[in-house]
This record gives C-alpha cells, sequence and structure tokens, in this order.
C-alpha cells in the first residue's frame, strides 16, 4: 500500500476532500457499468440458444457456489446488499471498505445477477462506491473528519449509478447513512452522486426497463381514484411488513441446513430458482425471464400471480446471503403490487355493474414501486425521488408521496421486524458469515434477582444499579423478567411492602439459546420490538444479550479484532471513615452479602489482632459499564450498615478500623486498585454461592486477584456451621467457632508454607482438632516422608497430637468430600503458591462442592 502525501498549500483539506468527490462519482459510474457489463454477459452465456437441459440446471448452481466461494474466501464483508456494512463503517467501526471489497463485490454480483437470481446490481454499487472511496482515503489521505462525509459520498454516488438517479443518492445519505445536513456533506455528496449518474448514463448503465405502455402514458391521478391509491398503499405496507419476516425465516432455514457456508447457500438459492424458471408456463416464464422489466400485463391475476412468484424467489435469493441487493426487486414487486391491484379492482367493479375509470394504469404501477421500496427499506423520501427520478414525471409525484407514505405508516405502526436503514437482509445475513453466536456475544455473568425479594428490595437494586431490567430466577432456573416499567406507580397501585417480585414480573419471557445465531436473536429482538434477551442453557440462564452487544461485537470482528470489553473507568470512592493508623500493617477484607459478612469479619479480626494489622473495610457497588462510577448516584445505606459492624468489632477488641464504599465498573480490577492505594499486606475474601453480580464476579475474577494481587490472599467459603455458631459480637476477643479441621495433601497440593498462618488461626479455636490426610493415586509411588515431616512440624509449632492418614484413590476431591463427611470435619484449608494454581484444580473443585468451610491461602 503507498500514500501519497502533498504540501499543505496545494489544497486545503476540504478542498481536496471535494476532489477527491469528483473521482469517487468517476470511479463509481464506471464501476457500476462495468457490474452491468459483465451481469449482462453472465446471463448470455446461460441463455445462450441450443444449451442441453442439463446445463440449464447445473450452470445456475455453479455460478452461485462461485459467487458464495469468492466473497467467503477473499471478502466476507462483501456478503449480502453491503448496505449494512457501510452503515456500520460509517457508524465507526473499522470495517474494511477498500479496492479488495469492492472488486470481489462487483465479481460475486456478476456471477449471483448473471445466474438468474433475482437480486439487483444497485444496493451491491453502493458498497462498491463507499468501498472505492474509503481505498481513495487511503491513497490520497484528507483530514480524518471528512472521512465518513467520503464514504457516504461514494454510497451516494453508487446509487446514483446504479439507478441513474442522484438526488435519490443524496436522499439516501441524508434520511438513512448519515442523518447529516451540514454543508460539507451535502456539497460532496450532492457533487459524487451527479458524477457518478452521468457517467453511468454516458455508458449505458441502465437500471429498470419501463415497455412502452408506461412509457407512452404519462401518469395521471383524479379525485374519485385516491380511495385507491391509498388503498395500494394499505397493501404495499402489509405485503412489505411479510417480506421482511419473511426474509428472517428464510435466513433460519439456510442457518438448519446441515449443508454449511455461503457457496452451499447461493447455489440452492441459483438452483431453486432455476427449476422453478423451466417447470413455469413459457409465458410466465417469459415474463420472470428479465426480472427487471416493468411491463402492464394482460390481467389483475396475472399481475398477481408474477407478484406471488417474484416475491418467493427473491426471499429464497436474498435469504442465502448471495451477493446482490433489494433495491430493484423491491421496486419490481410495488409495480406488480400496484398494477394487480388497481386491474383487479377495476375487473370487479364492471362484474358488478359499476364503471371505474382508470385512465393511466401506470400512475399505480409506479405508485406501487414507491410504496413497496418504502415499506421495505423505510425510506419514504428516497423512494419517492427515485421513481421520480427514474420516470422524470412531475404527473407522478402526487400519487407517489400518498403510496409511500401510507405504506411507510402502515409498516412503521406494525412494528415490522427490520429496523435497518436500508435493507433488512444486510446485518444478519453479515453475522451469519462471521458466525456469531449468541454465546460469543453476550454478557456473562448477568445480575438476577430472585423471585421471593419483596418489592422494596427491588426497588432498591433498580436505584442502585440503574439497570433498565432484570431477569428473575428461583432456584438457578429463569421464571421471568422484570423491567422499570414493571415498577410505574400506576402498576403498582395498591400494592403495599408485602408484594413479592413474583407478582410483579413478566413470567415466561422471550429467550435465545447459546448456540443460536445473532440473526435469530435480532429478530426476536426486532420483532417483539425489546431491547434485552435471556440466554438460557434449558432452563439455567448463562448470559444475556442486548443490541449494543450485538452491534460492538460485529464492528470488532469486522475489523479483525476480538471481541474486547468496554474500558473500565477507575473506581470511586463513595463513602469511606478513617481510624487512626497504629497497626504495623493492613488487613483488607471485603464484605459483600450480609449473609456471610459477620464470619469474614470475625476471622479477618482475629488475624488482624494476632498480627497487630489495622484491619480495612470494603464494600464494592458495580454500575453499569456505559455509566460514570464518579458520576453515578447510588445507595450505600445497606454497605454503611454492614460497615457500623466492622466499626463497632473495631472499638470492643480494640483493632483500628477504616472503612470505605467504592463505585466500580469491575470488582477485581477495584479490589487490585484498593489493594495498592491502602498498602494492603493481606487480603481475606469470600467466596458466595449466590447469584448476586457481586458474588458472581468474584466467582469468575478470582483467577485475576489471586494471580495479580501483591499480597497475601486468603480466601473463604463460610459452612453452615461458620454461618450459624457464635453470634458476632460475643467475648472479649476474636474466637472461630470451627473444631474439627482437616489438611490435605496431594501431588500438586504438598502444603508448604502452611503452618504460621494455621498457628496463627487455630489461636482462634478452643480446643482445636487437627487431622492430616495424603492422597496418592494408585500408580503413584507411596511416600508418607512429606506426610511425617508436616505432622511433627506441626505437632512442634501448635504442642498438640495430629491425626495422619495415607490413602491411595483414583480421585483426590471425591476422597476428601468423604472424609470430610464421615469425620465431621468442620473447616479445610490448602496453601498454595502462585506458581501452584493454574496447576491444579483441586482448591476450585472444594470451593464449589464441598460444603464446610473451605480457607484457601495464596502465599
Amino acid at each position: 500500500m503507498f500514500r501519497l502525501r502533498f504540501p499543505p498549500r496545494f489544497a486545503k483539506a476540504q478542498q481536496w476532500a471535494v476532489l477527491e468527490a469528483c473521482a469517487i462519482g468517476l470511479v463509481s459510474g464506471a464501476s457500476a457499468f462495468l457490474l452491468k457489463l459483465g451481469a449482462t454477459g453472465v446471463q448470455d452465456l446461460r441463455d445462450r440458444p441450443g444449451l442441453p437441459l442439463g446445463l440449464q440446471l447445473l450452470l445456475p448452481p455453479i455460478l452461485g457456489a462461485i459467487a458464495g466461494w469468492l466473497v467467503q474466501r477473499f471478502a466476507p464483508e462483501a456478503e449480502g446488499s453491503g448496505i449494512s456494512q457501510v452503515q456500520a463503517a460509517l457508524s465507526g467501526s473499522r470495517i474494511a471498505l477498500n479496492l479488495r471489497v469492492a472488486i470481489v463485490k462487483i465479481a460475486s454480483t456478476m456471477l449471483v445477477v448473471g445466474s438468474g437470481l433475482p437480486l439487483g446490481r444497485q444496493g451491491p454499487t453502493v458498497q462498491v462506491g463507499a468501498s472505492l472511496a474509503g481505498q481513495m482515503s487511503q491513497w490520497f489521505p484528507t483530514s480524518p473528519d471528512y472521512r465518513r462525509q467520503l464514504i457516504a459520498s461514494g454510497a451516494a454516488a453508487g446509487l446514483a449509478a446504479g439507478f441513474n438517479a442522484p438526488l435519490a443518492g443524496v436522499m439516501l445519505v441524508l434520511e438513512q447513512l448519515l442523518h447529516d445536513v451540514s454543508s460539507f456533506t451535502l456539497g460532496t455528496a450532492v457533487l459524487a452522486a451527479f458524477i457518478g449518474a452521468v457517467v453511468s448514463g454516458i455508458l449505458g448503465s441502465q437500471s429498470l426497463s419501463f415497455s412502452s405502455e408506461i412509457v407512452a402514458a404519462p401518469a395521471a391521478l383524479t379525485v374519485p381514484e385516491l380511495p385507491v391509491v391509498l388503498l395500494l398503499g394499505l397493501f404495499a405496507g402489509g405485503l412489505g411488513i411479510l417480506f421482511n419476516r419473511g426474509l428472517a425465516f428464510s435466513q433460519r432455514c439456510y442457518e438448519r441446513l446441515p449443508l454449511k457456508g455461503l457457496p452451499w447457500r447461493v447455489a440452492i438459492a441459483s438452483g431453486i430458482s432455476a427449476l422453478l424458471l423451466l417447470l413455469l408456463p413459457a409465458a410466465l416464464r417469459q415474463g420472470l425471464s428479465n426480472p427487471f422489466r416493468v411491463t402492464i400485463p394482460d390481467s389483475g391475476s396475472i399481475a398477481l400471480l408474477m407478484l406471488a412468484i417474484n416475491f418467493g424467489l427473491t426471499l429464497v435469493a436474498a435469504g442465502s446471503g448471495a451477493s446482490g441487493g433489494i433495491f430493484a426487486p423491491a421496486l419490481v414487486l410495488g409495480s406488480s403490487l400496484g398494477l394487480g391491484v388497481v386491474l383487479s379492482i377495476q375487473a370487479i367493479f364492471l362484474q358488478v355493474g359499476i364503471p371505474l375509470r382508470i385512465d393511466a394504469p401506470a400512475t399505480y404501477a409506479l405508485a406501487g414501486m414507491g410504496a413497496m421500496f418504502s415499506a421495505v427499506t423505510q425510506g419514504p423520501i428516497t423512494a419517492i425521488v427515485i421513481v421520480f427520478e427514474m420516470t422524470r414525471d412531475f404527473n407522478a409525484v402526487l400519487p407517489l408521496m400518498v403510496a409511500s407514505i401510507t405504506a411507510y405508516g402502515i409498516a412503521s405502526l406494525a412494528r415490522s421486524p427490520s429496523k435497518a436503514a436500508a435493507v433488512v437482509d444486510a446485518l444478519p445475513t453479515l453475522n451469519s458469515s462471521l458466525g456469531l453466536t449468541a454465546a460469543q456475544v453476550m454478557a456473562s455473568p448477568v445480575e438476577t434477582l430472585e423471585a421471593s425479594l419483596p418489592l422494596t428490595e427491588v426497588i432498591q437494586q433498580f436505584n442502585r444499579t440503574h439497570h433498565r431490567g432484570f431477569p428473575v430466577t428461583q432456584k438457578g432456573a429463569l421464571v421471568g423478567i422484570v423491567t422499570s416499567s414493571d415498577l410505574d406507580e400506576q402498576t403498582l397501585k395498591g400494592k403495599g411492602e408485602s408484594v413479592r417480585l413474583s407478582e410483579i414480573m413478566t413470567p415466561h419471557p422471550l429467550t435465545v439459546a447459546p448456540q443460536d445465531t445473532l440473526a435469530h436473536v435480532l429478530y426476536v429482538l426486532n420483532r417483539f420490538q425489546i431491547s434485552r434477551l435471556p440466554v438460557v442453557d434449558g432452563r439455567k440462564l448463562v448470559g444475556i444479550i442486548t443490541r449494543a452487544d450485538i452491534i460492538r461485537a460485529e464492528s470488532e470482528l469486522l475489523s479483525g479484532q476480538d471481541i474486547a470489553a468496554t474500558p473500565i473507568a477507575p473506581s470511586y470512592v463513595a463513602y469511606e471513615t478513617r481510624s487512626p493508623a497504629t497497626g504495623q500493617g493492613r488487613l483488607l477484607v471485603l464484605l459483600a452479602n450480609p449473609r456471610t459478612a459477620q464470619s469474614l469479619l470475625q476471622l479477618a479480626a482475629g488475624l488482624a489482632s494476632l498480627r497487630n494489622y489495622e484491619l480495612e473495610c470494603l464494600h464494592l457497588i458495580p454500575v453499569s459499564r456505559e455509566a460514570d462510577p464518579s458520576q453515578t448516584a447510588v445507595s450505600t445505606l445497606g454497605a454503611r450498615r454492614m460497615l457500623r459492624q466492622a466499626e463497632r468489632l473495631g472499638r470492643r477488641w480494640q483493632i483500628p478500623v477504616h472503612t470505605q464504599v467504592r463505585v466500580c465498573h469491575d470488582l477485581s480490577a477495584a479490589i487490585l486498585e484498593t489493594i495498592s492505594d491502602r498498602h494492603i499486606n493481606d487480603l481475606v475474601m469470600g467466596w458466595g454461592g449466590g447469584a448476586s453480580l457481586a458474588q458472581r464476579l468474584f466467582r469468575e475474577g478470582i483467577d485475576q486477584i489471586l494471580q495479580q494481587a501483591p499480597c497475601r490472599v486468603l480466601l473463604v467459603k463460610p459452612g453452615a456451621a461458620f454461618l450459624a455458631k457464635a453470634p458476632l459480637l460475643q467475648g472479649d476477643r476474636p474466637t472461630l467457632p470451627l473444631r474439627h479441621w482437616l489438611i490435605p495433601l496431594s501431588a500438586q497440593v504438598p502444603q508448604t508454607g502452611l503452618a504460621e498462618p494455621l498457628e496463627q488461626i487455630l489461636q482462634l479455636i478452643t480446643d482445636p482438632d487437627i487431622s492430616l490426610c495424603q492422597i496418592d493415586l494408585p500408580r503413584q509411588t507411596v511416600s508418607a516422608n512429606r506426610l511425617q515431616q508436616l505432622q511433627r512440624r506441626l505437632e512442634n509449632r501448635l504442642r498438640q497430637p495430629i491425626q495422619a492418614d495415607l490413602i491411595c484413590a483414583r480421585s483426590v476431591t471425591a476422597v476428601l468430600l468423604d472424609v470430610m463427611q464421615s469425620r465431621g470435619i468442620e473447616a479445610v484449608m490448602l496453601s498454595m503458591t502462585l506458581e501452584q494454581l493454574p496447576t491444579t484444580t483441586l482448591w476450585k473443585d472444594l470451593l464449589a462442592q464441598a460444603p464446610q468451610t473451605v480457607i484457601i491461602q495464596r502465599r
């Protein structure tokens, strides 16, 4: 790749951008002509007289397979119509829009259109123009502020060259792509579009062709015909909704086929189209052989039959992901609909003896074209302008406006599943080509609410997190979903504090599976107009997916990056108290769950007292990554209640206690940040078993803390005995209600460095009972030396006898669980180094499976 650089005096950035816009218009017009020339050549080869029947059936699938292979192999960004890729690039995503994409798009569209699929050249010309503009902005760098406008100018030039409609190209940019009417955007778009249309017209790149009956008869509309035009708009709006939903259904059908990959899908679509055309009667076959010629049929029934056949073939073709647009097919479908409606109504009126005079049936063909285009693309102004520019008939403007606006209103009111700004097939098809699934994009873990929560706690949770909705679970299974609208005063009027979440939630919510494609996820989101979907495996909630997740993931994958997380802002201290700094060090304890906070405080305070440390108590409040921790309003009421218990404990046991509440994006990062800010020597944190966000993120992010914390770490999962015995503030010194302890040894866990911390913990226990258990695999060389050495060391330090057992078993975890159960063990402790953590899963197995208290020390 080369870059040309010119001195500043040669041209200012804006002047250089205008010159580029002229060049973009020239190459876009030439590319549109090249695309038409190639597609016509391929079509002539397919329709050559005397071609054997076998080749007539085999040649279209072969051409389609080659087109799909080109896209899949060289430029996956060129799949589908290409409109969504342009939209994503204009929204700031680093999507490849360059010469490679343009070349592959032109070649694949030639083969697709030439193979007989009823897809247009005009959607691809938009991506071709944008790709050429993107390449030109790399060859001749201008100001970065102007790159988006140049790409939009390329898109406008591509549409203008495809339809010979420069104003429609400009409206595409203003109405659907940029929504920007600044002078620079408008100027470059107009310049590129008009030059592209002129070049394309000179070279003879005609878009749709009209029969002599339509060209010779100017459009005309009388007042009595206005209800017919309104009725046509209603039908077009309904048909547009059906088209969009049928397109989503077609995509799902292709995804379920056993033959995967774009070449197979396009080949199947081409084969279906070729076979159907051969089976149709000669009269219909002749009309469908040139799908982009608008003619007036002999009757309304023929027009509606042609509409039905073209409708089905277009869905089959577009759903496959073939490189082709639906701009032209939408216009052709609209013309058939308009003629079918008006001719059928005229025939019905004649049968009942009521004459209905239709002076210009061509008027309804043009009105139907605009109405269908408006309903499918949801761009009414572009629809009106594009049909007007193709006909240059001012008399057609009024029926175009009436039908197009009516169709757009019906499609909008019915909430058609497609909300793409240009074409509805592009984004789902793009996701299929990338192979993204819900599991790859979903956010996990996700904060949930239990169905049994009282209404007051639900409202506090909404206020604390500023989320707009939560999945509702019961015993780990998804049972409903609750949103902020469910908490409106009108909804909750007359309901008191005794109301439970299960009474106000929406039961049986819509869900998707982890293996579902993003095409299906987007369809469900759009079909039911929701912003988030729970992801479930069976009935188990495994994540949640939103529109923002899909857009971010797709943009990053298209630019060749991994799915990246939103940047994490530093945590913000929302509340803190300080005591005199008289200790020899600091011990940090994390308090998240009121159920386990008392037990953790008891252990942490005891260790701080023995080590003459100050006790630092931390509570974290996670917020959405879209929110600034320093600007987000949170409630610290529950946190302060736990922290005041710690302060009372400190005063009773004469331990300096500091407290703080931090608002953060990422819990693990906030913990590490606190360790650094407060110069922490030891960290004590709990391993929760619940489903709250804090507990889940501790479990998911524990590796990060254990690997990166620059201090000693004590990870504690309190068991039932620990939680139930000995209320917190009894006695004049810290005590632990855990008497029976088990210290396991294995090849992966030699328990070196355990004696000192175990001795300190046991000083908090009255009459402790310690057992050692070494477990070796059957094929290992059994040696009791390590077990005996640890036994003697602990007996010397603790000055009491210690039981030691040597066991051979295939599963270390299973044997430990059996021993703990049979001996009435209340606590088990492991001591590991940083290097040992990744090489063994015993500590994770015990945390997950053991009902007793488990303490993991990372030295």
